[in-house]
């Protein structure tokens, strides 16, 4: 579902191409693309290397098209020029944003009940069981 949204934003992309600068393509893809790309990264962290690969085609049409690039242009030489990460590197970005704010009660109580912290767990007191680590499940 969501990767024939993102195929949908992408004809989106190439249709207005023609019409309007780099700039604004650039804006149109961080408004109705990369959203579903970062959105719930973690849970696309657990998809498989294949779906991650088609989430990451889409990325790579979509800089071409921003660029105008031919087709056969080097993928990492698009991310390069736009500044871009690619898919993988997102989602690891974000997933630390999330452990960050984890370990510093920065989250929503709903979501702070997901993690586990060392000190909760502990049965006697050590140096581990004083900090604010998070339990690797």
């Amino acid at each position: 579902a969501i990767l024939c949204k993102l195929r949908r934003s992408l004809s989106i992309l190439k249709h207005v191409r023609s019409f309007v600068s780099t700039p604004t393509l650039t804006t149109l893809y961080n408004a109705i693309i990369l959203p579903h790309i970062v959105y719930a990264c973690t849970v696309w962290d657990m998809a498989s290397d294949r779906e991650l690969q088609k989430l990451q085609r889409i990325q790579n049409r979509a800089g071409k098209l921003i660029l105008r690039a031919p087709y056969l242009t080097p993928s990492a030489e698009v991310h390069s020029r736009l500044g871009w990460k690619n898919v993988k590197a997102l989602h690891k970005h974000y997933k630390a944003i999330l452990v960050h704010k984890a370990l510093n009660n920065q989250l929503p109580s709903y979501m702070r009940r997901m993690f586990t912290y060392c000190r909760e767990q502990a049965t006697r007191s050590t140096r581990l069981s004083s900090s604010d680590l998070l339990v690797v499940p």
